[in-house]
């Protein structure tokens, strides 16, 4: 402070020396060099405040960059989440639907098997009475005739009622040896017969042989009628759908069974 005050008073003293010309050409002099260090001043705030406010928008315009960047990350990372998740979720719903349709068929084909054996075995049943009624009949039938042609030629010597009862039996009892021997025999080549139509081997396949009995008995299914040709071929007619075959309906299902049963 001192040494300004000395300034000025050194500055009124040069200038109490001068003339008044000099004076005002000192103060012009003076505002001048007042007034370019003011613009200076001011030029050098302005570029400072120039340059900050670079530095600022710079700054700004760095924080949006990045937080741009940052967003972009994000939603690229979030999508690709999504899709892996929604893959994993496919590949799960896959896997789900095989399992469920493994299941169903497991289920249909053992309630399928349930339902052939059930099939399989009433079948059985029905042949086997009707074999046993048509061998009966056929039995009363021959005693029948046997009866009346013993009645015809009977000789002179009249039998005991117990003798007659005993040459009753004996005679039902042979006649029905020799029809059922007949009939087993007559049977038996029909069913080896149909066995090999059904592709099995009626040596080998003994002891499956019942599978061709049931076969050749076998009803037709329900909506199935047989009929023949103008050649006198039977063939089968299936009204629901139109279609005839010159095979047994049930062929197949015969056949199926027997391979099951042979590769069980």
């Amino acid at each position: 402070q001192l040494r300004r005050d000395r300034d000025a008073l050194t500055k009124d003293a040069l200038r109490a020396t001068l003339s008044v010309e000099q004076q005002d050409e000192h103060k012009v002099k003076e505002w001048e060099a007042k007034k370019e260090e003011e613009v200076r001043t001011e030029i050098a705030r302005l570029r400072e405040h120039e340059t900050l406010h670079l530095h600022q928008t710079k700054e700004k315009m760095l924080v949006d960059v990045r937080e741009q960047i940052v967003k972009t990350e994000r939603d690229k990372i979030r999508t690709e989440l999504l899709v892996e998740e929604k893959q994993a979720l496919a590949v799960e719903r896959l896997k789900l639907r095989q399992r469920i349709i493994k299941e169903e068929t497991a289920s249909v084909r053992k309630r399928l098997e349930q339902e052939e054996e059930e099939s399989v075995n009433i079948m059985r049943e029905q042949i086997r009475d009707e074999i046993r009624n048509r061998v009966t009949r056929e039995e009363e039938e021959r005693m029948k005739e046997e009866a009346e042609e013993d009645a015809l030629t009977k000789n002179k010597y009249v039998k005991t009622h117990k003798e007659k009862q005993h040459d009753a039996r004996m005679t039902q009892v042979q006649a029905a040896k020799k029809r059922q021997q007949s009939l087993d025999s007559q049977r038996k080549m029909e069913v080896e017969e149909y066995a090999q139509y059904l592709g099995m081997d009626p040596v080998a396949d003994e002891h499956l042989l019942w599978i061709a009995e049931m076969a050749l008995t076998a009803p037709l299914p329900v909506g199935w009628s047989e009929h023949q040709d103008s050649a006198g071929n039977v063939f089968f007619f299936n009204k629901a759908t139109g279609s005839s075959t010159y095979e047994h309906p049930l062929d197949g299902s015969f056949k199926s069974y027997y391979s099951k049963i042979k590769s069980a």
